[in-house]
């Protein structure tokens, strides 16, 4: 029937919430659950890695004090960066849109919001840095701006 990344991602995680263990690639190969119960169950390594271990020391040595982590790009980002940059006319993976409210606007209010996210969600302080280390890096800022 088809399915997605994010959908299978959460079955995954789903599954090895209780105690069902495979990887995400026996996922898309079988057609049926019963197929993907008969896999030999793979090991999970479900534990959480220790901020910039997955980078160089030569590469962390040069980051400024203002990151908190950093870690490569995933498969799926320089999938995506690729396609993004092989030709100018690329638009896969761009959603352009607008969006108009008629309220008082409270700017003081918006920038309190917004900071307060950004402080408790990681990913809204995450940059990319293509080009000043090793390989393509996500660069964590402890705060933003």
């Amino acid at each position: 029937l088809g399915g997605d990344s994010i959908r299978s991602i959460t079955l995954l995680s789903l599954a090895r919430e209780r105690g069902v263990s495979f990887a995400l690639s026996d996922l898309l190969e079988v057609q049926t659950i019963q197929d993907l119960l008969a896999i030999p169950a793979t090991e999970v390594n479900v534990s959480t890695t220790v901020p910039f271990g997955l980078i160089h020391d030569k590469d962390r040595s040069a980051m400024s004090e203002t990151i908190e982590d950093a870690y490569p790009l995933t498969q799926l980002q320089a999938g995506m960066l690729f396609h993004g940059n092989y030709s100018e006319d690329a638009t896969a993976y761009q959603d352009v849109f607008t969006f108009h409210l008629k309220a008082p606007f409270d700017v003081e209010a918006m920038h309190l919001a917004v900071a307060g996210l950004a402080s408790r969600h990681p990913i809204l302080r995450t940059a990319f840095d293509l080009t000043s280390y090793s390989q393509p890096l996500q660069l964590i800022f402890k705060q933003i701006d």
